[in-house]
């Protein structure tokens, strides 16, 4: 196959742990000559990297193969990602519009598939041990075979990632694979497997070619990072001594990061509620550059039906949990309710409401449940019907959005460091008209959209940024992947109408100036103006 053919598309769903997938799958191809291209009509391969978290995202993935696959007949069509690794065989046999179904246990191996599809870029045999060549019910029995690769679920593949699908200057970076933690409605052990950590050395050495590839802001993942380091021990109740040993490994992983010079910041992403390791507090404290937010998926409001979610904490100790944060750093909190959870009354409803009202999370997503097979949920009785489920979180979200807006407010006239990711068409935002008055910009200024570090990347609202084009300086520093101070002057729904101030280009290498303007211990007092 000649260079001129190795181009290949791709498509790619679900959350942050597969787009970490997806950008190792772009450096191993592009190790073998492949150029990933940005019109799929470009591609001689496409790779479609699925979700299978949920219904409407295992849907939303196998409607992009179709469609990729009417659109173009000629090109050679991948279903990687968490779907095909829980389905691959089913796919084999029943998903005829696949050439191969790879799953994502080892990144690395995606190269034999495409060995396999386009022959003669190397020796692929069909008879590897590491893949199958499929054929009867799979596809016409003249056309080309299906390729299945399943890796074994050993580790956690890493490798150097030269492109990132995120924001410019933000990257996530993957701590653990798989979970342990077997909440009963949840398929992510069915999917990722049993809890596998990285080494400290290994992710701090990623860590450090993240900053020297010009990244500022890097997101912590996995699927529940308090279960760092705790392979093989099992989470239990609050008792677990062996479990709950201090230090804990992800305090330990922070004091390493903590230790590498360098303004940055680090986002950690998913905590679960039940073993949050408190000892990471202290780190946080003395070094600004690691962000006092938390996003710690609660579910429920309603200590049955997190009981029945196979969890061991409650209603009250989630609440004494933010506010202990709050109290302590000055945390922003995120958090996800489940709605709709088989059982789930509406007396339970009830209750995870008034929890939303006591909590006052800064931010959430509310989402209706998802039955996944072969999770304990799915067999449970008193399912709740889908409507009620998704009416339920329809409400949650709305008042979700009432309390960002009002925590939002006590931001403004404060003054904080914003990543800058987009540069926007000249023009007021909407409902801008009384903030627009305080710059004295004009009415068309530049505009620009960042997140300052209570803000997360694709989930968060954002920080809409206003410049004078007649200011040099400022147009020189207001850059895509640049960081620098602005002045908030209003909320706009769950965004913030901020003006520039002034840029970051000068500011000292260390933690003192890594997060705002001023004191970063608390949101109140992360500003230079009060």
């Amino acid at each position: 196959m000649g260079n001129e053919r190795k181009r290949f598309f791709l498509d790619q769903h679900g959350c942050a742990k597969n787009q970490v997938d997806a950008e190792l799958i772009i450096h191993v191809l592009a190790e073998k000559g492949w150029e990933r291209c940005e019109d799929a009509a470009d591609a001689s391969l496409i790779i479609v990297n699925s979700c299978g978290f949920i219904e409407s995202a295992k849907t939303e993935s196998i409607n992009s193969l179709m469609d990729a696959r009417a659109a173009y007949p000629d090109a050679k069509i991948i279903l990687a990602g968490c779907l095909a690794e829980r389905y691959a065989s089913e796919f084999a046999e029943n998903l005829p519009e696949a050439d191969a179904v790879f799953g994502n246990g080892d990144i690395a191996r995606i190269t034999e598939v495409v060995d396999a599809l386009f022959p003669g870029t190397s020796g692929f045999a069909a008879n590897s041990s590491t893949a199958v060549r499929v054929s009867g019910a799979a596809t016409d029995s003249a056309g080309p075979e299906c390729v299945v690769v399943r890796p074994a679920q050993d580790g956690v593949f890493a490798g150097a990632r030269d492109e990132f699908l995120n924001f410019p200057s933000s990257a996530y970076l993957k701590i653990t694979e798989g979970c342990s933690n077997c909440c009963s409605f949840c398929a992510i052990p069915l999917i990722r497997g049993r809890l596998r950590s990285r080494t400290i050395d290994e992710i701090v050495a990623e860590f450090k070619e993240l900053l020297s590839k010009g990244i500022f802001e890097v997101n912590l993942i996995g699927q529940d990072l308090a279960a760092f380091g705790r392979d093989g021990v099992t989470p239990g109740d609050s008792g677990n001594a062996v479990y709950f040993k201090e230090p804990s490994p992800l305090s330990e992983l922070l004091r390493a990061l903590s230790a590498v010079p360098g303004n940055f910041w680090v986002r950690l992403l998913y905590i679960h509620p039940d073993h949050f390791p408190l000892d990471i507090l202290p780190v946080l404290k003395a070094d600004r550059r690691i962000l006092p937010y938390f996003d710690i998926p609660f579910q429920s409001g309603s200590t049955n039906i997190i009981k029945a979610m196979n969890r061991c904490g409650t209603a009250e100790s989630y609440l004494a949990l933010a506010e202990k944060l709050r109290s302590e750093v000055g945390a922003v909190v995120r958090t996800t309710f489940l709605c709709g959870f088989p059982g789930e009354t509406e007396e339970n409803a009830a209750e995870t409401e008034a929890f939303l009202g006591k909590l006052q999370p800064d931010w959430s997503g509310c989402f209706a449940y998802s039955r996944e097979e072969d999770t304990p949920a799915y067999s449970m009785k008193k399912q709740v019907p889908a409507a009620k489920a998704a009416k339920r979180a329809e409400r949650l979200q709305e008042l979700q959005t009432q309390i960002t807006e009002t925590r939002l407010k006590a931001h403004v006239g404060k003054t904080y460091d914003v990543l800058i990711e987009e540069l926007i068409p000249t023009g007021a935002p909407e409902n801008a008209d009384d903030a627009r008055d305080e710059t004295g910009i004009g009415d068309e200024p530049g505009l620009a959209l960042g997140r300052a570090w209570f803000q997360a990347p694709d989930v968060d609202g954002t920080c809409v940024i206003r410049y004078d084009l007649d200011d040099e300086k400022a147009v020189e520093a207001v850059r895509v992947g640049k960081v620098v101070t602005v002045k908030v002057l209003a909320v706009n729904g769950v965004d913030l109408d901020t003006v520039y101030l002034s840029s970051k280009s000068d500011a000292p290498k260390s933690s003192a100036s890594a997060r705002s303007s001023e004191k970063p211990s608390r949101p109140d007092s992360c500003s230079a103006e009060n």
